[in-house]
């Protein structure tokens, strides 16, 4: 009767062992998503006056010239400027969604206040 006791604490301390070690290193890697780069294209576009001048200018040509070089191709994009920081863009696809947005006050010469969200 003995032996039968030693062996069943033996089977629980190491059901018990193998349960924390799955628990501390299996579980916590499989729930961690890899971390995209984050592509900051308004940031960066912000600081080029001829950029500042398309948006000042409503030359949608120009912004959508400009966008299309500095975002990567395997990104599809849409942008939207406004007036107001809280339009809302509808039909959205079902994707992941990166949004980038700034407040242009202007160019250099003219005060015209504007958001791009990218």
């Amino acid at each position: 009767m003995r032996k039968k006791a030693y062996l069943r604490t033996l089977e629980m301390a190491l059901a018990a062992l193998l349960t924390f070690i799955f628990v501390s290193y299996v579980i916590p890697r499989a729930a961690t998503v890899p971390e995209e780069k984050k592509i900051q294209i308004v940031s960066i576009l912000a600081q080029n006056d001829d950029f500042k001048n398309c948006i000042v200018s409503d030359d949608f040509d120009c912004i959508e010239e400009m966008l299309n070089e500095f975002v990567p191709e395997q990104y599809e994009f849409v942008y939207d400027i406004s007036e107001s920081p809280f339009t809302i863009r509808g039909n959205l696809p079902k994707k992941r969604i990166f949004i980038d947005s700034f407040f242009f006050s202007g160019n250099s010469t003219i005060y015209k206040p504007m958001m791009i969200k990218v």
